[in-house]
């Protein structure tokens, strides 16, 4: 094994021998080491070697198409510089550390172009640097097969591609946009491919970006925090497709951009189900449209917390075994058919609106403290209602909204405001 290194002041071509300090090409045996400053090398054939390095001014450019290999990631040096993969061609790690201070950009524009992880691999994405994908979409992070391993330490990646494949666990961060614009960023899950995702780090939906989730039957784990940050003149989207169940032990999805009316989760445009089985999903934003089924599981906590957070999948029910709430003077709307069956509806510091049926079931309607339930013109609850804490108020709009139910544990500062109700002759609203 040796280290070898471009000796050349000038730029150059991979396979040119005279460039490089032993006279010979960095074969597979070897350490390849691109130094001097400013110094960009083009590699446009098939290329393996045993690791690789690069130093902070200095670019490498894969074309072709062809497929860079490095068996042992960056070895003991790092990735300083930029590392081109341009359109068609892959870099491939087969295992090991690939320590990336600099940036890797994926600059595919219509065939794919990929990170690959080698057959088997178990690959340490470090050093704090950046993977880029290029606007059009044809980037993949990609494991060679099923049980190939991805551990995303600390790096940023962005912009518009695809991540499948492999068993992948993200400890840093992954975000749709990046300095080349808004992008789409696409996360398979266990739906194709084989391989699994894990957040155990940050996924930001930025302003202006999709985030699209799954595909045909997948799941994804959420242990981290997947936020939105819509603005005023630009939506944050995260996009449903086939059936999705997110998977949270304590993660986070948080609506709160500067605008969090910007915030949303749709379908894909096709019928799509969501699945929340644990963690938080809180803020203000809109869930749901004419294609999503959500289902909300037990020990998942949905709250407009301080925020509106609109529910509105148009006909399709929603399924509600876990908490949903309205705190710290949010606005839980709920636009359509709820099943709150073995679920918690919570007024409690904020109000919760419902403009559909809900069907209570065994689950439970409550106003808590300084609550307000509203049920507006199609709004009806099919269970019972309780008062669980002072000054808390029932409000019923003029219309056809209802309680199928008993409404129990009033007591003093508690209000029932009926006042645009219309009552038959001789009844009387005390």
């Amino acid at each position: 094994m040796a280290s070898i290194h471009w000796s050349s002041s000038g730029n150059g071509n991979w396979t040119t021998a005279a460039d490089w300090s032993s006279g010979t090409v960095p074969g597979s045996s070897d350490d390849a080491f691109i130094g001097i400053s400013n110094v960009s090398v083009t590699s446009s054939a098939n290329v393996t070697v045993n690791s690789l390095g690069t130093g902070t001014s200095d670019f490498l450019t894969i074309i072709g198409p062809s497929v860079f290999t490095t068996l042992q990631g960056t070895g003991t040096s790092a990735n300083f510089g930029t590392i081109f993969i341009e359109d068609g061609s892959a870099l491939e790690v087969n295992t090991g550390t690939f320590d990336n201070f600099g940036t890797v950009a994926l600059e595919g524009i219509s065939n794919n172009t990929n990170f690959i992880i080698g057959p088997s691999g178990f690959v340490r994405l470090a050093g704090g640097g950046s993977i880029e994908f290029s606007p059009n979409g044809h980037n993949f992070i990609a494991g060679n097969n099923s049980s190939a391993e991805l551990i995303n330490e600390d790096n940023d990646i962005s912009g518009s591609g695809t991540i499948f494949g492999e068993i992948f666990t993200n400890d840093g961060i992954i975000e749709t946009n990046n300095n080349l614009g808004a992008g789409v960023m696409r996360i398979w899950g266990s739906g194709a491919g084989g391989g699994s995702f894990d957040n155990e780090g940050s996924m930001f939906v930025d302003a202006g970006g999709t985030m699209v989730l799954g595909i045909f039957t997948s799941t994804i784990a959420n242990d981290g925090i997947i936020q939105f940050l819509g603005t005023n003149s630009s939506q944050a989207k995260m996009e449903i497709s086939g059936d999705l169940t997110i998977r949270s032990v304590g993660g986070q999805i948080l609506l709160q951009g500067p605008d969090p009316a910007n915030d949303f989760i749709v379908s894909d445009g096709n019928a799509a189900t969501l699945n929340l089985d644990g963690g938080t999903l809180s803020g203000g934003g809109t869930v749901g449209d004419a294609n999503l089924t959500v289902n909300i599981e037990q020990g998942t906590v949905v709250n407009a917390n301080g925020g509106t957070l609109i529910f509105n999948t148009s006909t399709n029910t929603i399924g509600n075994a876990g908490t949903m709430e309205a705190t710290n003077g949010g606005l839980l709307e709920i636009d359509g058919p709820l099943n709150n069956t073995n679920g918690m509806i919570v007024a409690s510091g904020g109000t919760v609106s419902i403009d559909g049926v809900v069907s209570n079931g065994s689950g439970m309607v409550s106003i808590g403290l300084d609550g307000t339930l509203e049920l507006l013109g199609e709004g009806s609850i099919t269970g019972n209602v309780n008062f669980t804490g002072t000054d808390a108020r029932l409000f019923l709009d003029l219309g056809g909204s209802q309680i199928s139910g008993n409404v129990s544990g009033a007591a003093g500062g508690d209000s029932f405001d009926f006042q645009l109700v219309q009552f038959a002759s001789g009844v009387q609203a005390a």
